[in-house]
């Protein structure tokens, strides 16, 4: 894993922090979502239509059965992009999405929030990471195999994504705030 502090360059000489998703960022991740293009939404949640009722945003993000939830904003707390898991059965798998704005894909932020949460569920004993694509997402392949994931082809075009992760022990977390400082 990448350390979480080797972030995107600054935006517009804005720099941009990682932090855990709060109950208060529900309306910037539906905005986020609201924002994306159909083509995007489909790519990110395998439908036209993407979780847009803060409810279920906030039980994706913040319910019972949320592993963990991470962000990415700019100084001025402008959401770029969120990442969030589930708690599989057993609890020790869990399954995660990242999404980020169209304007600011490319720069790293899908990798670091990436590298945040394996490092969360991985301290909260998840032993098993799984993320589903669908298998035109190039972006998303990218990211998962630099990060170990292996893929294989699920039938309908879905491809699942499966990592397996370190021990807690061997694994520094990081504060909760973190700057993203320029590698």
């Amino acid at each position: 894993m990448t350390a979480i502090a080797r972030c995107a360059p600054p935006l517009s000489g804005s720099a941009h922090r990682i932090r855990p998703f709060l109950a208060s960022d529900v309306p910037a991740y539906a905005a986020l979502i609201a924002g994306l293009s159909p083509a995007d939404r489909r790519l990110r949640f395998h439908s036209a239509a993407a979780p847009s009722a803060p409810e279920q945003l906030r039980a994706m993000t913040l319910g019972p059965h949320a592993a963990a939830a991470v962000l990415v904003e700019a100084d001025g707390g402008e959401v770029r992009g969120v990442a969030h898991a589930a708690f599989g059965d057993p609890p020790s798998c869990a399954e995660f999405g990242v999404v980020v704005g169209a304007p600011f894909r490319r720069r790293g932020f899908g990798g670091a929030m990436t590298d945040a949460l394996l490092r969360i569920l991985a301290v909260r004993g998840v032993s098993r990471v799984e993320a589903y694509t669908l298998w035109e997402n190039a972006a998303a392949a990218a990211l998962l195999r630099s990060r170990g994931f292996s893929g294989g082809h699920q039938g309908g075009g879905t491809v699942r994504w499966v990592l397996a992760l370190q021990a807690a022990s061997v694994i520094t977390v990081p504060p909760p705030a973190v700057r993203c400082v320029r590698a």
